[in-house]
């Protein structure tokens, strides 16, 4: 049985492909508010419009460390 996630929030970093894709799919499935973050913006967007994002859907691109 799977647990319901309704109402609960989730933020995946590095959700935009692998793993973390398959964490937002999962959460999104269940009835989470899933923001995805990643540092490829364009693919987090595409993310979470594939799995039900809505319009202004939240997305966030984590910038690269730079080096010291």
């Amino acid at each position: 049985m799977e647990q319901s996630l309704e109402g609960k929030k989730a933020l995946v970093t590095g959700g935009a492909s692998g793993i973390g894709r398959a964490a937002v799919q999962a959460f999104a499935d269940r009835g989470a508010h899933v923001v995805v973050a990643d540092i490829n913006e364009e693919a987090a967007q595409t993310t979470a419009s594939e799995v039900g994002g809505k319009p202004g859907s939240w997305t966030s691109r984590i910038p690269p460390r730079s080096p010291n």
